[in-house]
């Protein structure tokens, strides 16, 4: 009788370790073009929420219904300057005002960029038009602007003929308010 009596109290314990432990995790909301990100989080016990937009996502930051979350854009004007940091491969796309093109367009538009043509040459086949700029913001005018720095300008959206998002025209930033929920998922996220 004594070891059921220590078994089920072993059972209990355990059952509410478990049950603090995942109330100790983040929970990370992010867009379609990141839900890829979010699987991998889920693999690990972590509880996300896919929404529609960026812009949902962050209003749940802001409303702290979540504690992370994983976006491909700048924060546009009016939207609260939370804590980011860049968390995996791509660029920023910008021109003075939103625009939508398909990767095939890509070839017969201007670009400007202050990285290296030979890796976004690479990246991005299409591109005809390339040239090596200092003053990005100078010449949003002239063409779309590719880097990975925060400039102002209106996003870029690339999409595959088929309509799916060109994942590398996305910057994968995480946005946050406590940095001591961040290093479990930037690990998860980054070694996958």
């Amino acid at each position: 009788m004594k070891k059921i009596i220590v078994i089920l109290i072993l059972i209990v314990v355990l059952f509410f370790l478990a049950l603090f432990k995942k109330e100790g995790l983040p929970k990370v909301a992010a867009c379609p073009t990141f839900y890829y990100m979010l699987e991998k989080l889920e693999k690990e016990g972590i509880e996300t929420i896919r929404t529609e937009s960026t812009g949902e996502s962050l209003r749940l930051l802001e409303e702290k219904e979540v504690d992370l979350v994983i976006s491909g854009r700048g924060l546009k004007k009016g939207e609260p300057n939370f804590l980011f940091e860049k968390i995996g491969p791509g660029y920023d796309f910008f021109f003075q005002k939103e625009l939508v093109i398909f990767e095939k367009e890509m070839e017969f538009v201007p670009f400007y960029t202050n990285l290296s043509k030979e890796k976004i040459r690479e990246d991005f086949p299409y591109i005809n038009s390339l040239e090596k700029v200092e003053d990005l913001g100078s010449f949003l005018d002239q063409g779309i602007i590719i880097t990975n720095n925060e400039i102002k300008g209106e996003t870029v959206h690339i999409f595959k003929e088929e309509g799916s998002r060109v994942r590398l025209s996305r910057l994968p930033r995480l946005y946050y308010f406590d940095s001591s929920r961040v290093d479990l998922v930037r690990t998860i996220v980054k070694e996958n």
